[in-house]
């Protein structure tokens, strides 16, 4: 028996796989790349601009810090960093600020693991800013 599947059920399949190997590439490259051939090590910034929710990574890995502010200078900005690809992940870190107020923490040299990838959700208000994160066990 033929077993069919729709487009919808392939790229349902293919896409999280296809960011999985991406995301490993770009690692893998930021690992290689050196400077005066001392290789170069750290956490990799990932900007948070245009107040949007972003996924940060798609796989595990260590949040090892960030810096944002409220950009509206209004409002009140709430915002969940989860473990994984959406908002539906388990909330990791909720982080929330007043009205112009920047925020930044350090958390090396441990970091907080995430297990199914890093999602930063925007709940309220306007922000700007980046998260730092690095491979698993780094």
């Amino acid at each position: 028996m033929k077993h069919e599947i729709t487009e919808q059920q392939f790229l349902e399949r293919v896409v999280p796989i296809w960011d999985h190997m991406t995301e490993r590439l770009e690692r893998l490259r930021d690992e290689m790349v050196s400077l005066n051939g001392i290789q170069r090590r750290g956490l990799r910034a990932v900007p948070i601009i245009n107040g949007a929710s972003i996924k940060i990574s798609v796989s595990a890995g260590q949040l090892g810090g960030y810096s944002i502010r409220e950009t509206s200078g209004t409002g009140v900005a709430t915002v969940r960093f989860h473990d994984g690809v959406d908002a539906g992940g388990d909330i990791l870190m909720p982080i929330q600020l007043a009205a112009g107020e920047s925020a930044r923490d350090w958390l090396m040299p441990h970091g907080i693991a995430f297990v199914n990838g890093l999602f930063c959700e925007v709940v309220a208000g306007t922000i700007e800013g980046a998260v730092f994160i690095g491979p698993a066990g780094s």
